[in-house]
């Protein structure tokens, strides 16, 4: 296995040895995020961003009801709030759809 060091390559550090197969690995390693499977990186990805939402809508509804209690006799800001807490929802009940969609398709492409 060859060894460059800093005298030897123009006094930059760089290759140390390994070969072809262990840039592969090191490549492999790199896109999979260090599982090894691409499955399950892009799997892992899907569901973050998915309970990301998730969270996120959980959040904008208890600041909707917050709004719906706090809001007084004002017409308008209890109909405000009433169409977040719809809204978000609504958001709540797509992300629970996505991440079935997303297990059902993940499950048919990569199994």
């Amino acid at each position: 296995m060859p060894v460059y060091t800093a005298e030897a390559n123009n006094g930059f550090p760089g290759y140390t040895g390994g070969g072809v197969e262990e840039g592969v690995q090191r490549a492999e390693e790199f896109a999979t995020g260090g599982t090894g499977n691409v499955y399950l990186t892009v799997q892992n990805i899907l569901y973050a961003a998915l309970g990301f939402l998730a969270i996120t809508a959980l959040i904008v509804i208890i600041i909707a009801g917050i709004t719906l209690l706090v809001g007084g006799h004002s017409e308008e800001q209890r109909t405000k709030a009433k169409n977040i807490l719809i809204y978000a929802f609504l958001g709540l009940l797509m992300v629970f759809f996505a991440t079935a969609i997303v297990r059902y398709v993940m499950n048919r492409i990569f199994l």
